[in-house]
């Protein structure tokens, strides 16, 4: 499994390069944004367990980077958020923390065709029922490649089409699966930034190892209508999907329903709603959390359950940045049902919170709250975590700043064994390189 984890990180430097080279003579200008940091920090529960506590040192150094490119033939973003972390009192092995995200787009023909890539890396717990540490989390790879067609039927009809090979990885999970799907749809410009289109999916997951997962089949059939304007968009998906498991009677087929609308209120002020149901699976799960950026702590709500199952789900975002305040709140809702294997059925509910103020020039300070409940249906068992945290940063220069913070972590539940808490404190040091002040 290690040697998939590297074979597609190489699949993805090599498209990364291939859509480079496709670029030709023409300029090339990447935009460049970068952080490097290194802290050092202490935890007074690195084993979060209710007993038997083990203090552990911390010390860290890690890069955010993020390369964006936007041409007519050439788009590609590659975010990388990572931290290299070393248990200084050995309670852990050396570990590597964080994730990447890449999409890339080719056209041949501009806005005929072209060819997407798009890779992530993460990691996961394997075991949702326990705590997030380093012994409980597993590297996971994401990639998938493909061409898309886009053309025009007379002036008010559009026609498009997309294939799409992935290979998805798990370092310790027996759940390595490979995919293969297509989508068609033909859409109607209604008005300006307002279409309604016939979509149909179809899409092949096979596993590696089926003695433990079946191979199923993933068909859906819907209408969505999309709307776009200055101050938002707002789209909606109705219709049907069926999925079907290898060598079982057993077919599910349901409602598809997705919403997702995002409106402007103000200067710096935006909102963000979704909710829907459908049949999916953690490969999905994962790339959503992966695609938006959300820190690990949000990741203990992917289990390492490889079977399909119907997914209910809501989300509302909301976030304001002015000068000197920042807030952002989110609050996410899913309702896991494996209609073939009830064991794993669960309830997720999360809330964050996140509180950041510019007190002068150079004093800033943030305060933020983490909370999440699981409730396991089957076993009878409840989780509930808060993380909370709070910092004080100093800017020194525009390149150079240090943040002292303090967390808290706990953990109650109806299986009182499982609860603990943990305290941390860490001082962080932030350079940002001249090419990312320019």
């Amino acid at each position: 499994m290690h040697k998939k984890l590297t074979l597609n990180s190489r699949c993805m430097q090599l498209a990364l390069a291939g859509a480079l080279a496709l670029s030709g003579s023409h300029a090339f200008a990447v935009d460049v944004n970068s952080v490097f940091n290194a802290s050092v920090g202490r935890s007074d529960n690195i084993l979060r367990t209710d007993d038997n506590q083990v203090e552990e040192n911390l010390a860290t150094v890690g890069i955010e980077l993020d390369l964006l490119h936007e041409s007519p033939r050439l788009s590609a973003d590659v975010y990388v958020n990572a931290d290299y972390i070393d248990d200084l009192d050995d309670s852990f092995d050396s570990d590597l923390e964080g994730g990447a995200t890449a999409v890339v787009d080719y056209w041949f023909l501009l806005d005929r065709f072209g060819w997407n890539v798009q890779y992530n890396f993460g990691q996961q717990v394997f075991d949702p029922l326990a705590p997030i540490r380093p012994d409980n989390r597993e590297n996971v790879s994401y990639l998938t490649t493909g061409p898309q067609v886009e053309f025009p039927i007379g002036s008010r009809f559009e026609f498009k089409a997309n294939a799409d090979w992935s290979d998805t990885s798990y370092e310790i999970n027996p759940n390595d699966q490979t995919r293969l799907g297509g989508r068609v749809s033909i859409g109607r410009l209604l008005n300006a930034g307002r279409t309604i289109s016939l979509v149909g999916s179809q899409e092949r997951v096979e596993y590696d190892e089926s003695l433990f997962t079946p191979d199923f089949d993933r068909r859906s059939v819907f209408l969505r209508f999309e709307s776009i304007n200055p101050r938002g968009t707002f789209t909606v998906d109705v219709g049907v999907n069926e999925l079907e498991l290898d060598g079982s009677d057993q077919t599910g087929d349901g409602t598809l329903f997705r919403l997702d609308w995002m409106r402007l209120l103000s200067d710096g002020v935006e909102l963000t709603l979704g909710a829907g149901t459908r049949y999916s699976d953690q490969g999905d799960i994962f790339r959503f959390f992966q695609n938006a950026a959300f820190d690990l702590v949000d990741t203990e709500n992917v289990s390492g359950v490889g079977s399909p199952f119907r997914n209910n789900f809501g989300s509302v975002i909301f976030s304001m940045e002015k000068p000197r305040t920042r807030i952002d709140l989110v609050a996410l809702y899913s309702d896991e049902d494996y209609e073939f294997e009830s064991t794993f059925d669960r309830e997720v509910t999360q809330l964050n919170f996140l509180l950041g103020r510019d007190f002068t020039n150079r004093l800033f300070g943030e305060f933020g709250v983490d909370a999440s409940e699981r409730e396991f249906i089957s076993v009878d068992r409840d989780d509930r975590d808060v993380q909370y945290t709070l910092s004080l940063g100093f800017r020194f220069s525009s390149a150079l700043s240090s943040v002292l913070s303090y967390q808290h972590f706990t953990r109650s539940s109806n299986q009182g064994a499982t609860e603990f808490d943990e305290d941390r404190v860490f001082l962080r040091v932030s350079y940002v390189p001249r090419w990312s002040r320019e």
